[in-house]
């Protein structure tokens, strides 16, 4: 027998799960395909569990049991297979928050690696990339109680010192003497931690910037706004000039002297309409009334 060699903890794609464990399990054993899945699983569509790894069919909860029974996954391994792959599957932003979540419970009890959990963590709270950005602003000895005062809003101390534990245990900031700085100029966050994480973070960030349109005055914010009309193509290319637009920015900042505040930038551009080709399409359909 070949012993397995992939980690289920190390994916958070079921299905990159399953093609790399019968590539393993086929270079040991030429007969454990994925015709001979379906076959031990009962299945009569050949290659379905080859159509499920590439994302063009979906596993049923009963199936999902089945195969994690199969591949020998127990206990910690077969529950987050199976979280993983309601994960993979879900249709809605907040049902994929809850089954992360339940993956790295599952995850933490196993004592594997937890860094897209920290990374998840990092973005909890609105204020962690804030004070990320405040405690390299030089020559000022920072304390808890002073960052409290400092974040707009206040936020507890003891908040703040436990954001600085999770900075530093990030690597993203470090002690020099009494100050801190950035480790590391950016922060890079896996694909599947920014679907899930970053959605509650920007969901902070619209309520900030709300009580600002509120209650700052306009000499210290800006807010402006565009309705346009545009197709998929043009959509991407404004995606595109609004990540350069971002990266410019970047370099703005200290160019030209001593930063004394950190500022939050939020770039927005959602649909305020539906295709009206669709729409256009389910009238024609309708027929007269």
């Amino acid at each position: 027998l070949c012993s397995r060699m992939t980690t289920i903890f190390e994916f958070t794609d079921y299905r990159a799960y399953l093609q790399q464990t019968v590539t393993e399990r086929k270079a040991c054993d030429s007969s454990f395909t994925h015709r001979y899945i379906c076959a031990q699983l009962g299945l009569r569509t050949s290659n379905f569990i080859l159509l499920v790894a590439q994302g063009k069919r979906n596993l049923t909860s009963e199936l999902a049991q089945k195969l994690a029974t199969f591949l020998d996954l127990r206990d910690a391994e077969g529950e987050y297979f199976l979280w993983m792959v309601l994960f993979g599957q879900a249709s809605t932003v907040l049902e994929k928050e809850h089954f992360w979540q339940q993956m790295l419970t599952c995850r933490s009890r196993n004592q594997t690696t937890r860094i897209q959990e920290s990374q998840y963590e990092y973005y909890s709270h609105w204020f962690n990339p804030v004070l990320r950005e405040l405690v390299a602003i030089p020559n000022v000895k920072w304390d808890t109680r002073l960052l409290s005062r400092a974040l707009k809003p206040k936020v507890p101390a003891v908040q703040v010192r436990h954001s600085l534990e999770l900075l530093e245990r990030l690597g993203f900031i470090s002690r020099a003497g009494d100050c801190w700085v950035k480790s590391a100029p950016f922060v890079a966050t896996a694909p599947e931690v920014h679907s899930v994480a970053v959605f509650n973070y920007h969901r902070e960030l619209i309520g900030l910037a709300k009580d600002s349109l509120e209650n700052d005055s306009g000499q210290i914010r800006n807010f402006s706004t565009v309705t346009l009309e545009m197709n998929a193509k043009e959509y991407k290319m404004v995606v595109d000039m609004l990540s350069q637009f971002r990266r410019e920015t970047l370099g703005v900042c200290g160019s030209t002297g001593k930063s004394d505040r950190v500022y939050q930038l939020n770039l927005q551009l959602f649909p305020v309409s539906n295709p009206v080709e669709s729409l256009v399409t389910g009238i024609e359909g309708e027929g007269e009334i």
